[in-house]
């Protein structure tokens, strides 16, 4: 895994750059750069911006998915999100990528992690993942710098896990302690480097391109 950190970038400069690094180790040509509203339009029909947890569930069994045991047991944003990730992974994410990469932006802002909201419209964050052939290759987000809304963010998530009878998760406090006035805004990003070069390779696997298997991780 590659991560870096660019102070003072947007996703706009980094979908440039994530363009030519693929154009060189990939050959391909151009990037695309779409929303989750309109993949999962395209392929599901919902929009996962608008649409509550009884609507994502419907869209999970309508693709014959299997629901996860317990979900009705859970608060309905923890089945939102459980449904949301289920889709993305199972239906939307093999079509991505191909002809060229597509950048996966705009996440609904229950998605966003420590990605900063959308100055424009809250309800989405400014997070993404980028596919080559349905492959997840890169995921990062323009860093929310505000240690404040993060702890509000993580202080939140573990009210509900602990509501849903979840555990409940530490506190990143060395992380939260590096935010703050001497946070620059930017874009973090995450690169999956076998995942990478088994695409440059034409390879089927990563077990194909590594010294070792994932048996044996």
């Amino acid at each position: 895994m590659l991560e870096w950190y660019q102070p003072g970038a947007t996703l706009t400069e980094t979908a440039k750059l994530l363009e030519q690094l693929f154009a060189e180790s990939l050959g391909t040509t151009g990037l695309e750069r779409t929303s989750c509203t309109a993949v999962f339009e395209q392929f599901l029909g919902v929009d996962p911006v608008t649409t509550d947890a009884d609507g994502m569930a419907a869209a999970v069994e309508q693709q014959g998915l299997q629901l996860p045991e317990g979900l009705t047991k859970l608060s309905d944003s923890a089945r939102w999100s459980l449904c949301f990730n289920l889709l993305l992974a199972e239906v939307v994410s093999p079509q991505l990528g191909h002809g060229r990469p597509t950048m996966l932006e705009s996440w609904p802002a229950a998605e966003a992690a420590f990605a900063r909201l959308d100055q424009h419209d809250p309800r989405l964050a400014r997070r993404f993942e980028v596919f080559v052939k349905g492959v997840e290759l890169v995921n990062g987000w323009e860093e929310e710098p505000s240690p404040a809304v993060l702890r509000n963010r993580i202080d939140a998530t573990n009210a509900l896990r602990k509501a849903d009878g979840r555990r409940v998760l530490p506190t990143p406090n060395r992380l939260l302690a590096a935010h703050g006035e001497a946070m620059p805004e930017g874009v973090g990003a995450a690169l999956g480097f076998d995942r990478l070069v088994m695409l440059a390779a034409g390879s089927e696997s990563i077990d194909q391109v590594r010294g070792f298997s994932s048996t044996d991780a």
